[in-house]
């Protein structure tokens, strides 16, 4: 279960990018399935891509990152980069510095929004 994808395409580990879940819990489900920060969802999201959408803790984002670097590179189907992702809410400080520290690559959002 721990591999399977929802009808999203989803992964556990997507859920708890953006439910802020444990670091406990994120620990366990990266030890489980090492992968899951590489995995799309059917829009192209990482877990880094939920996790920056639902403001996840430093611990979390700092643990999605250790285990895949150029996720903070990654792209969703829209265009998106996790950055981008970033709502307009106070403190999101923990996204930005990571963002601040990588060469990102140039984007166009194709979506709507």
């Amino acid at each position: 279960a721990i591999k399977a994808q929802d009808k999203y395409g989803a992964l556990p580990l997507h859920y708890a990018a953006a439910k802020n879940a444990s670091a406990e819990l994120v620990a366990a489900l990266l030890k489980a399935n090492p992968d899951a920060t590489k995995a799309q969802n059917k829009e192209g999201g990482l877990p880094l891509h939920f996790a920056a959408a639902n403001n996840a803790s430093a611990k979390l984002v700092a643990a999605l990152l250790e285990a895949n670097p150029d996720a903070i590179k990654a792209q969703d189907k829209e265009g998106r980069l996790p950055l981008h992702c970033i709502p307009t809410r106070p403190n999101h400080g923990t996204m930005k510095d990571a963002c601040r520290c990588t060469v990102l690559p140039q984007t166009t959002h194709r979506g709507s929004w």
